[in-house]
């Protein structure tokens, strides 16, 4: 039972239309009557509000599907963006510590050449302070000894101590009577004698570690050794003969012997100390 004002059952969506239903009823009597065996069905109409909800879903679907799939495309470019933003900026970081630690290692080398320069100008300054000692020291030879003009008297260098810088060895004296042997050091730049003995009718050879002197006179001869033994030089007689008769007969040493400069030359001196 439905109201004569409904359009509609309320129950299964059928329209009605009692107009309608009243002007088929009598037209079915009427073909009941002419048409006995004619059945009239109605089909049950679905309410237009159930298709309209349907639509609304599928669309609601849609937009919910294409709304996620686009935060997921975003949120992959913003992600994608900033795994690049990192990368340049480690990059950056990268290259900012390059460029310290390349300040760093050219800072140090300006230093390291600063520091070798003045080292530089200070062993220059200290080989210029040799030089001019022993030269300060043999000035004072020539002035109290004159210039020899037979190498009897003069000097020599020779490194006894061996620490890379040579001594300075002079002989000098009046005559062989009074030769003496002076032998001087250097430390900062200051000349120290470290040797003085009697050197009359000697000679003097160059060994390997050593200086050999060789002294001969009327018939007696001797050779020795001149080392350094960290604090002093020391001397040691190595051969010695008496009752020689002729000079001819003397022993000569194998080492080679040293050639003695004036006291106003000091070509050897600068060549040392250059």
């Amino acid at each position: 039972m439905i109201s004569d004002k409904a359009k509609a059952c309320p129950h299964c969506g059928t329209l009605v239309d009692f107009e309608q239903t009243v002007n088929d009823e009598s037209s079915l009597n009427h073909n009941q009557e002419t048409e006995p065996n004619r059945v009239v069905t109605y089909e049950p109409v679905e309410y237009y509000e159930e298709s309209e909800r349907k639509s609304h879903a599928g669309l609601i679907i849609t937009a919910v599907l294409g709304l996620l799939a686009f935060l997921g495309v975003g949120a992959w470019l913003w992600y994608d963006n900033n795994q690049q933003l990192a990368e340049q900026e480690r990059q950056i970081a990268i290259l900012a510590e390059k460029a310290r630690q390349d300040s760093i290692a050219a800072a140090e080398l300006r230093e390291q050449a600063r520091r070798d320069s003045m080292e530089k100008v200070i062993q220059q300054e200290l080989i210029e302070k040799n030089r001019q000692a022993y030269i300060n020291i043999l000035k004072g030879y020539l002035r109290k000894f004159g210039v020899d003009e037979y190498g009897w008297y003069g000097y020599f260098l020779y490194d006894i101590t061996r620490d890379g810088v040579p001594e300075l060895w002079v002989k000098a004296g009046t005559c062989e009577a009074d030769f003496m042997l002076y032998v001087y050091t250097l430390k900062d730049g200051v000349a120290s004698k470290i040797y003085e003995d009697g050197s009359s009718h000697s000679s003097y050879y160059r060994g390997g570690d050593y200086v050999l002197q060789w002294w001969a006179h009327m018939g007696s001869a001797a050779m020795n050794r001149f080392t350094y033994d960290g604090s002093k030089i020391k001397i040691r007689c190595v051969y010695e003969e008496d009752n020689i008769e002729s000079s001819y007969d003397y022993k000569q040493p194998s080492e080679l012997e040293i050639h003695l400069n004036r006291f106003d030359d000091y070509s050897s001196i600068n060549e040392a100390f250059r």
